[in-house]
C-alpha cells in the first residue's frame, strides 16, 4: 500500500476515520493525520505510523483482536508489535496507551497524541524505564534522526519546555508538573524510586489521575505495609485486586515473581493478610481455583452477572462487559466474540454509536482471522 496517498475525495482522513468510527476525533489526532504529520519520519521507540487508510479497510492488520482491548485503535508502531493506541473515552478518540502485544499490559501514555508523543521522545532520558512490561530479546531502537514529530506535539504545547542539561529526575518531576504523559512517567518514578520521600506524592497522585490502574494501588499496598498500617494495606489492595490485572504493570513494579502462584499480586497479598475475607468474597475466590483457565472463567463468569444485573446501556454495565474479557483475559479466542457483541449491543443501548462500532471492526476483524 502506498502510504504517501491522498484522500480519494475532498473528505479528510479525520473525517473518513470519524464517519467510519462514529466518533469525534479529537484536534491532535485530526492534524496528525490531516496535515500528513504520520508520513513524516519520527523519532523515539515508536517511529512507525500506521496510515490512516489502513484504518479505514475492513480488517485492519494493525488490529490484534481478542488479545487488545476493543476500545483501542494503534496510531503508531514500534516494529515489535508493540504499539500506540488511542483509546474511545465516550464516543471521542483522545487519550493515548502503551498497548504491549507480549501480554496484553498496556498504560496511558499522555491525554492526546501530543503529549504521546514528547513523551515517546523523550522517555529513554528519563529514570525507570529500564523495564517496562518484559525483557527484551534485543535492545529496542529509541531514538532518531528526526524531531518532526516533536515539533509538532510541542507547537500544541506551547508550555512545555525541555532542559537537556537537567538531571533525568529533575526532567521527570518537569514533566508530571507540566502534566505530559503524567501516568506513564509516574509508574518509572515510583519504580525506580520507590523509597523516595516524595513516593506517597506520588503514588496519590497516580491514583487520582486513573484509578483503573491496578499498579497503582498495589504500590499504595506496599508503602502502607511497609509503614505497618495493615488495615490500609488491606483497602489499597482490595481495591487493586479488582483491576485488570492487564494493568499492574507488574516487570516495571517488580512484583511479577509473586505472581508464579497467584494471578493477582493483590489477591496474594490478601490471601496473607487476610485470607477468612478471601474464601468469603466470591470475585476473588474464583482467582483462586487451579488453572489459569478456571479462573478466568469463573472471573468472566462473575463480571457477566453482574452486568445482567445493571441497567441496560448504563457506564457501569459496559465496564462490566469489559472486565469480564479484560479482567483476566479468556482462555479461548471464540470466548471474546460473544463478549464484543455484548459490548457493541450495550453501546448502542447508551448511546455511544462510536464505541459499537470501534467493538465492531474488532469483532469483524477476530472472525476474520481466527473464526474461520
Amino acid at each position: 500500500m502506498d502510504t504517501s496517498s491522498k484522500p480519494s475525495s475532498s473528505t479528510s482522513w479525520s473525517s473518513q476515520i470519524a464517519e467510519r468510527y462514529q466518533c469525534k476525533v479529537d484536534p491532535a489526532l485530526a492534524a496528525w493525520w490531516d496535515n500528513g504529520v504520520w508520513e513524516l519520519p519520527g523519532s523515539g521507540e515508536f517511529r512507525a505510523a500506521v496510515s490512516p487508510q489502513s484504518l479505514l479497510a475492513d480488517h485492519p492488520e494493525c488490529l490484534w483482536p481478542g488479545l487488545m482491548p476493543c476500545h483501542q485503535l494503534p496510531v503508531i508502531e514500534n516494529g515489535r508489535g508493540d504499539c500506540l493506541a488511542v483509546r474511545m473515552s465516550g464516543n471521542q478518540f483522545r487519550e493515548i496507551v502503551y498497548w504491549y502485544h507480549g501480554g496484553g499490559d498496556w498504560i496511558p501514555w499522555g491525554d492526546d497524541l501530543s503529549q504521546a508523543l514528547i513523551f515517546n521522545h523523550f522517555a529513554s532520558r528519563l529514570p525507570g524505564f529500564e523495564s517496562r512490561h518484559s525483557r527484551e530479546a534485543e535492545p529496542v531502537a529509541v531514538v532518531g534522526d528526526s524531531n518532526a514529530w516533536l515539533d509538532f506535539a510541542t507547537a500544541r504545547l506551547p508550555k512545555f519546555a525541555w532542559d537537556d542539561e537537567a538531571p533525568p529526575m529533575r526532567s521527570a518531576q518537569s514533566m508530571v508538573n507540566a502534566g505530559i504523559a503524567k501516568s506513564a512517567v509516574l509508574a518509572g518514578l515510583i519504580a525506580e524510586h520507590f523509597d523516595h520521600y516524595s513516593i506517597d506524592d506520588w503514588i496519590k497522585a497516580a491514583i487520582e489521575k486513573n484509578p483503573n490502574l491496578a499498579w497503582s494501588w498495589e504500590a499504595a499496598g506496599r508503602r502502607a505495609e511497609a509503614k505497618g498500617k495493615k488495615d490500609l494495606a488491606i483497602e489499597m489492595y482490595q481495591r487493586g485486586a479488582r483491576c485488570s490485572v492487564f494493568t499492574s504493570q507488574s516487570v516495571r513494579m517488580k512484583t511479577h515473581l509473586d505472581e508464579d502462584e497467584v494471578c493477582k499480586f493483590s489477591l496474594g497479598k490478601l490471601k496473607t493478610l487476610v485470607p477468612d475475607a478471601v474464601a468469603e468474597d466470591e470475585y476473588l475466590q474464583g482467582m483462586t481455583l487451579p488453572t489459569l483457565a478456571e479462573q478466568q472463567r469463573a472471573t468472566s463468569e462473575y463480571w457477566l452477572g453482574l452486568a445482567d444485573q445493571l441497567e441496560a446501556g448504563s457506564p457501569e454495565q459496559m465496564f462490566s462487559l469489559h472486565m469480564s474479557a479484560w479482567d483476566l483475559g479468556l482462555p479461548a479466542m471464540s470466548d471474546y466474540a460473544e463478549i464484543m457483541k455484548r459490548l457493541m449491543e450495550c453501546a448502542e443501548a447508551g448511546g455511544l454509536p462510536g464505541r459499537s462500532a470501534l467493538t465492531k471492526v474488532h469483532l469483524d476483524t477476530l472472525a476474520h482471522r481466527y473464526l474461520k
